[in-house]
């Protein structure tokens, strides 16, 4: 199945929660009760930590946590928010409830997503706009909010801190190819080539990994094998897939002798059991509606009446004839004569049925390699 890569534009989008999530470091939703204006954020790992111990009114409490706002006054978790909260209607708590949840689910859908946009260019940018660090959550008086760094964070914060080690190791690797190429050329151009095939096999799984996470978010199913083939990758110059190291080649002879399928095997066999299922059903369908048709006591109704045709019932056809009862060919005094009702013309012998046995339309018309016709 061949599924086009995604753009930069496609996926920019999706990635809304994982943007927050770094910084400020939490989620907001609002929700509205008449004329008053509720503000919630998602939990932290201090507000977790606070709360695990916790063996009732379990819900007031991650309410009072996540309550960001209230009308124009910031919250932090004070304990005195927690008697407001538990002096609210019932009605009004599971409503704010359904809304923290709905606030968590967005962050688990975030953390998903994260790894994908540690891939963007957008990802760099901030990080070196940043100066390299995570910044303190902040809220609108200015005070920091002691939340922790969340999942989102930590991951975004490890792969920037080795992508710039990365980046330094490459630098520090291309200078040290500079000065042996002096010796050795030839040897350096063999590890160029290497150096730019391993760049470019690592930019195709990013891509997938993009590419992935864009249409997962939209419910298709898709496998690395869409675009790179286990053993077998994508060549992006010829548009073809092929093996590229003795690594690749030796572990695709090894599952050819065990036998394991790969994408072909496994395409052709679900499309040898979908095809035969449906010829199956559709024999059951014309079946049932013979019955229906016909009665049971029809010999077409039945599968053994579908199988009993006569030649008369067969149209004609002398594109291929069936042997003759007897050879068309005889010796006579030392001659090869053809009997009654068929003809030698030139060198070759060709088998005519009794003229009075084929109907004028079905004749066809011989000719000789001499030129001759013959009917």
């Amino acid at each position: 199945m061949e599924i086009p890569h995604t753009t930069t534009e496609q996926r920019a989008p999706l990635y809304a929660g994982v943007s927050e999530l770094i910084y400020p470091g939490y989620l907001t939703t609002p929700v509205w009760f008449g004329g008053t204006l509720v503000v919630l954020r998602s939990l932290g790992p201090a507000d977790y930590l606070a709360l695990q111990y916790l063996e009732s009114d379990r819900m007031d409490w991650i309410l009072t946590r996540s309550i960001l706002r209230v009308g124009g006054r910031f919250y932090q978790g004070e304990p005195e928010l927690f008697d407001y909260v538990r002096e609210l209607d019932s009605s009004v708590r599971k409503r704010l409830y359904a809304s923290f949840l709905q606030l968590q689910h967005l962050v688990n859908q975030a953390a998903d997503r994260v790894v994908s946009y540690c891939y963007e260019s957008d990802s760099r940018w901030r990080w070196q706009a940043s100066g390299r660090k995570l910044l303190d959550p902040q809220v609108a008086s200015g005070s920091p909010l002691q939340l922790g760094h969340n999942v989102v964070q930590q991951m975004w914060l490890a792969f920037n801190l080795l992508e710039d080690q990365r980046h330094a190791d490459m630098r520090y690797w291309q200078g040290c190819k500079l000065i042996a190429a002096t010796q050795s050329p030839k040897g350096i151009a063999q590890l160029n080539k290497l150096d730019e095939q391993a760049f470019r096999d690592e930019e195709e799984r990013r891509q997938f990994v993009m590419d992935q996470m864009y249409y997962r978010a939209f419910d298709i199913k898709i496998e690395q094998e869409d675009f790179t083939i286990h053993g077998l990758r994508y060549d992006s110059v010829t548009g073809m897939y092929r093996v590229r190291t003795v690594e690749d080649m030796e572990e695709q002879l090894r599952r050819e002798i065990a036998g394991e399928e790969d994408w072909h095997d496994r395409a052709v066999r679900e499309w040898r059991e979908e095809t035969l299922a449906r010829q199956a059903q559709e024999r059951a369908d014309r079946l049932k509606r013979a019955t229906e048709v016909l009665g049971p006591d029809s010999p077409l109704a039945s599968s053994e009446g579908r199988h009993r045709r006569t030649e008369e019932d067969l149209p004609i056809s002398y594109d291929v004839l069936k042997p003759a009862p007897a050879m068309p060919l005889q010796v006579q005094n030392g001659r090869v004569v053809a009997q009654e009702g068929y003809r030698i013309l030139g060198d070759s012998t060709i088998l005519t049925p009794p003229v009075g046995e084929v109907p004028i339309e079905h004749r066809r018309v011989r000719i000789s390699e001499d030129g001759v016709l013959g009917g």
